[in-house]
C-alpha cells in the first residue's frame, strides 16, 4: 500500500464528521464560523511540547490535515462550474 493511501486511511473521520460529532457531544447550537477556525488555531498548541512518541512530522501533518480540509470547506472549487453560466434575474 503506498504511503500516501495509507496515511488517507488513517485519517478516516472528516471534518464534517467532526463538527457533527461535536454538535451531538454538547447537545447545543455552536458557531459555524468558530467550528471552523478552532480546528486551526494552533497558537496554543505550537508552545506545547512534543507528546511521547510523537515524530518529527507528525504535528507538522496534523496541522496540514486540518487547515487542508477546513481550506476545503470554505473555498469555492477551482474548477468552473456549469452552474455559474447561469444568470437569475430577481426584479419583479
Amino acid at each position: 500500500m503506498s504511503e500516501k493511501r495509507n496515511r488517507r486511511a488513517r485519517q478516516s473521520l472528516g471534518i464534517a464528521e467532526c463538527l457533527r460529532a461535536i454538535r451531538a457531544v454538547y447537545l447545543k447550537e455552536v458557531s459555524d464560523s468558530l467550528l471552523l477556525r478552532a480546528p486551526t488555531y494552533f497558537d496554543d498548541a505550537d508552545r506545547e511540547a512534543p507528546l511521547p512518541g510523537e515524530g518529527d512530522k507528525d504535528w507538522e501533518q496534523v496541522k496540514r490535515f486540518f487547515l487542508t480540509r477546513v481550506g476545503e470547506l470554505i473555498v469555492p472549487p477551482s474548477v468552473k462550474l456549469t452552474i455559474q453560466a447561469r444568470f437569475v434575474d430577481v426584479r419583479d
